[in-house]
């Protein structure tokens, strides 16, 4: 969200077709790595695996800032991960963030797509 944010205030800072291109370029790569990341938050939830746990008992934090140590009220792993308790109209929290994040990307797609086809035009 902060990435998108920051691509959205890149062309407010510099009025450039570079910019807004740039700015474009990175709307589009966020909004589809946070659709990956909501793709893999539902295969942990909808895991139907009988030997492997979907998930590791202990936080896999980086071992230079293991924050699970030094704030363990707010990041040790009490429950897990494939807890699906919060509901909205039938889907969990994962599932309504594939939605976001696929209407982020078709919306970038479609800016994207909207640029080029105005600078064609203009260069003809």
């Amino acid at each position: 969200m902060v990435t998108l944010a920051l691509s959205a205030g890149l062309p407010l800072i510099y009025m450039h077709i570079v910019t807004r291109l740039l700015s474009i370029t990175v709307w589009l790569a966020a909004s589809v790595w946070g659709l990956y990341v909501a793709n893999s938050h539902v295969e942990l939830i909808f895991f139907e695996g009988f030997f492997m746990p979907p998930c590791p008992i202990e936080p896999n934090f980086p071992s230079f800032m293991p924050l699970h140590n030094w704030l363990p009220a707010i990041f040790d792993a009490t429950g897990e991960c494939n807890d699906n308790r919060w509901q909205f109209l039938n889907m969990g929290m994962a599932e309504w963030m594939r939605i976001i994040f696929s209407g982020f990307a078709l919306t970038a797609s479609a800016v994207a797509i909207s640029y080029i086809i105005r600078f064609r035009q203009v260069a003809k």
